[in-house]
């Protein structure tokens, strides 16, 4: 008799904490807040659908309803967490389709056509690379009208710096990627001045000190003064003035809780974590706060800003780049005495702008997966805009 109560007692527990953990989890996720953007996801989280008493909002109602339940239940960012950590600790395989954990806890960026150029089935033409020759060409003969130089630089994909820590299903695997095409295609070519592979410099610097992060797509900031430096040794051959900032103006500073854009994407920023090497300007000449310039023809979310230092070259520099040249900025502000930097828009969204300002350096700079945005075929310039 005692047995049966302590069974009853038991299964009226159970079902009394059931419900009890199913009335917090509807009544916390009513009125906990609810976000629009999961950058963990790279995507719009459901909205909370509007109900009508018609027929087609009776129908189309539940699945809407479902799916916002799902994108905002109570301690869903901490329950998605916790299972990625768990893929990664128990099975080393990634929680997401765009990241692979590599060999000591390197992480690598699989998506936006990282992992296609890595292997080689991105396959060039000779009609594409006859184009993206074309593209610089055209670039560099309009620039030059005012005695100016156009450099477009490349840095490399993470698994081009450090495959050695690539599951070997993948470094086995390496193929031709864009940019190799595009350096045999323009071996003895003039071009290849205004073409800078960054690959080199930093296979070669990371035997000294790591140049990329392992829980990020892009270098540290050790890989990015290496990069300037290459950059600013190509720049020499047109300006031998130009002098690059010496590594006695940096400060070395440990950092031990970075957590970087791969970690964020598995749902596990704060939770993956690496100790990190930053390298800082010593009492940086720069203004500390780079300043917007309003061009008419721009929306204010695509000004370009301006820096620079007066004991610099005194030469205008135009930088175009995605998110690695942003790690690039404080040491190109010492270096020059006017630098614009632009990191929203492309090299033929900016014609009319460069027509005007006529800089003597063009620096143009893409990671390898996206080097073909820098290859937009410019139709201004197709249209006799070369004077």
């Amino acid at each position: 008799m005692d047995a049966t109560r302590g069974r009853k007692f038991a299964q009226t527990a159970l079902i009394a904490i059931f419900v009890l953990v199913l009335g917090i989890e509807f009544i916390g996720t009513v009125f906990s807040e609810k976000k629009e953007f999961s950058w963990t996801e790279k995507r719009i989280l459901a909205s909370q659908p509007d109900f009508h008493w018609t027929r087609e909002s009776l129908q189309a109602y539940p699945e809407a309803f479902e799916k916002f339940w799902k994108d905002h239940f109570l301690l869903r960012k901490q329950i998605v967490a916790l299972n990625s950590f768990l893929r990664i600790w128990l099975f080393n395989r990634s929680p997401t389709f765009i990241t692979v954990p590599g060999r000591d806890q390197w992480f690598y960026m699989v998506g936006d056509w990282a992992l296609q150029d890595y292997v080689g089935t991105i396959h060039m033409t000779p009609q594409g690379l006859s184009t993206w020759k074309h593209v610089i060409a055209q670039r560099q003969q309009w620039v030059s009208t005012w005695g100016g130089h156009y450099l477009l630089a490349i840095a490399p994909n993470k698994m081009m710096v450090y495959p050695e820590n690539l599951p070997l299903r993948l470094r086995r695997n390496r193929g031709t990627t864009m940019l190799d095409a595009l350096n045999t295609y323009l071996l003895d070519s003039p071009l290849r001045e205004n073409l800078l592979d960054l690959r080199g410099v930093l296979q070669r610097e990371k035997m000294e000190r790591q140049v990329y992060y392992k829980t990020d797509t892009h270098w540290d900031s050790y890989g990015a003064y290496n990069a300037y430096r290459e950059i600013i040794r190509r720049i020499q051959k047109w300006y031998p003035e130009v002098k690059p900032l010496q590594s006695d103006r940096l400060r070395l500073e440990i950092e031990s809780g970075k957590s970087g854009d791969l970690a964020l994407l598995m749902g596990l920023s704060g939770i993956i974590k690496e100790k990190v090497e930053e390298w800082t300007v010593v009492s940086p000449c720069a203004d500390p706060k780079n300043q917007p310039m309003i061009l008419p023809f721009l929306q204010e979310e695509q000004y370009p800003l301006k820096n620079g230092c007066n004991q610099g070259a005194k030469l205008r520099i135009l930088v175009i780049s995605d998110s690695f040249g942003n790690s690039l900025r404080q040491y190109l502000s010492e270096t020059f005495q006017e630098v614009i930097y632009d990191s929203s828009i492309e090299f033929n969204d900016l014609e009319e702008f460069i027509a005007e300002y006529e800089p003597e350096i063009i620096l143009h700079l893409h990671v390898g997966r996206f080097m073909d945005k820098a290859f937009v075929v410019d139709p201004l310039l197709d249209k006799d805009a070369v004077r």
